[in-house]
């Protein structure tokens, strides 16, 4: 799964008062730190990058691929999100602190969904790299997106 966003759509309110200079390497490290948190418990490889005012983060999780996630993010891929849905609110119910099914449930019920970026407008590669694409509310920007997944972990 991949996230890009541009340097103008972090939230500096997110980021600790001395790192919100956005021409200083301390508030690209913040950003990195941020988007970072949601995945330092889960099995897989984090990669952060940072180049001419775009962020990408990308998740790359470890497992069998017959795993519920594998096959939910698979329907997703495919625009299945209601058989997705109810494999993502079992997995939830049997495993309350699924940190990755949390973060795409909530991406879902925010109106983004999964895609491949050979699917995507906004990538030139054709990779199978995952982007999220905001389907329902435009505006809403990376950092705002991991700022309610935060609520959620810390609401549990």
């Amino acid at each position: 799964m991949r996230l890009s966003f541009r340097e103008e759509e972090v939230d500096l309110a997110l980021l600790p008062e001395d790192c919100r200079d956005r021409e200083t390497q301390a508030f690209v490290d913040a950003v990195f730190a941020l988007h970072g948190q949601p995945y330092a418990e889960l099995d897989g490889q984090l990669s952060c990058s940072y180049s001419e005012g775009l962020f990408e983060i990308e998740w790359i999780p470890l497992g069998d691929p017959g795993t519920e996630m594998m096959e939910i993010r698979e329907l997703l891929e495919d625009d299945r999100r209601d058989e997705a849905m109810p494999l993502l609110q079992q997995l939830l119910a049997r495993e309350p602190d699924h940190r990755e099914a949390r973060h795409v449930l909530l991406m879902l019920l925010t109106g983004h969904r999964l895609i491949r970026s050979m699917d995507s407008e906004c990538t030139s590669d054709a990779s199978g790299d995952y982007h999220l694409e905001n389907t329902r509310n435009p505006m809403l920007t990376g950092t705002e997106l991991l700022a309610k997944v935060k609520e959620l972990g810390d609401a549990s």
